[in-house]
């Protein structure tokens, strides 16, 4: 499976109060985590590993040759920006660019 994952850069982020929001939904707070691309599910069609809340961080890190990095968005929305109402860990945005 080719990884299509998009790289989303910081200035898209809409910011309320310093912080950095989620484009989908603007009502969750974004964190950084680890990256793993998507893999194929048991059943078909894109799974993918997520890291858990408690491990993002407000911004990413400064090493160009450190691991991979992602947006999530901290309450989980969907790609039309809808939360579940069930707790459901952090949701995919995209990944971070790192500076060379």
């Amino acid at each position: 499976m080719e990884n299509d994952d998009p790289y989303i850069e910081d200035d898209l982020f809409p910011r309320l109060e310093g912080r950095r929001m989620c484009p989908r939904c603007i009502d969750c707070e974004v964190g950084v985590g680890s990256y793993w691309p998507p893999f194929e599910g048991a059943f078909g069609g894109k799974a993918r590993l997520l890291p858990p809340l408690e491990s993002l961080r407000p911004e990413p890190s400064d090493d160009p040759s450190g691991e991979p990095e992602a947006w999530y968005c901290k309450g989980a929305c969907n790609d039309k920006g809808e939360h579940s109402r069930r707790p459901v860990p952090p949701s995919f945005i995209g990944r971070v660019r790192k500076a060379r």
